[in-house]
């Protein structure tokens, strides 16, 4: 393809040429990626497929539970974005099952469990409680930096600079999942109590019917915005950290 491109000449016939190339690249991995045998961490799969109904059962009972936040407009493309949101992490987890080499499974280890740790750390920053609200910079370095750490690690275990951007897309996937399902449960749980005073003062002029409603209706749009944010976050710090300067021999950094 690279090859092709420089006897294609202008600058839009030379986007269409990379853009097609794109698309049949994406696809070829699309088609490899559904039919190939090679397909590890079934475990972890079952996790986060579990994690993705959960998702949907909790955005259906919010509203079954709550009618307003039917309402609008606004509310139908909250319902698309979040559909896509959880089709992209299907996907990706699909595309990281392939292969069952060292890197691969190094990448599924310390995903898995930096993506508990990470998605913890936001769940702390969101909520801290009374003793930890002195030292929320702690979770929040936690979740920003411990990306790179699991990263690094599944370099060093997997010998291979892929595992651990791997690793960081998998911790992002389990945390973003993780962080969404016990935020909204205790939302609901709670009809999105405490109400702080800036909600309060929001009230009257938001159109909400109640203020459960309004308080659910914040809650969720933070866990759409998270489901987005803690993917993105760990694949930017975790690829730096894969790419750190590493040993590789005794006498050769």
């Amino acid at each position: 393809m690279s090859a092709e491109l420089e006897t294609v000449c202008g600058r839009g016939p030379r986007w269409r040429f990379a853009l097609g190339c794109a698309r049949a690249a994406g696809v070829i991995r699309a088609r490899v990626t559904l039919t190939s045998r090679d397909r590890g961490g079934g475990g972890l799969r079952t996790v986060i497929g579990v994690g993705v109904m959960a998702a949907v059962a909790l955005g259906g009972y919010g509203l079954v539970r709550y009618p307003g936040l039917r309402s609008g407009d606004a509310s139908i493309i909250a319902a698309v974005g979040f559909v896509a949101l959880l089709l992209a992490y299907a996907a990706a987890t699909l595309a990281l099952s392939y292969g069952k080499g060292s890197p691969e499974i190094a990448a599924r280890r310390h995903g898995l469990v930096g993506g508990v740790a990470i998605g913890a750390a936001w769940l702390v920053v969101l909520s801290p409680t009374e003793t930890l609200k002195q030292w929320v910079l702690v979770p929040l370095l936690i979740a920003l930096l411990g990306p790179g750490c699991v990263a690094a690690l599944a370099v060093r275990e997997g010998k291979h600079v892929t595992a651990g951007t791997r690793a960081a897309l998998w911790s992002g996937i389990v945390g973003g999942l993780l962080v969404f399902t016990v935020w909204m449960t205790a939302t609901y749980a709670r009809d999105g109590r405490p109400y702080d005073a800036q909600l309060l003062r929001d009230f009257p002029r938001s159109g909400a019917p109640d203020l459960p409603t309004l308080a659910v209706s914040d809650a969720l749009a933070t866990a759409l915005t998270l489901l987005i944010l803690i993917p993105l976050t760990t694949v930017a710090f975790g690829s730096l950290g894969a790419r750190l300067p590493r040993t590789t021999g005794p006498d050769r950094p």
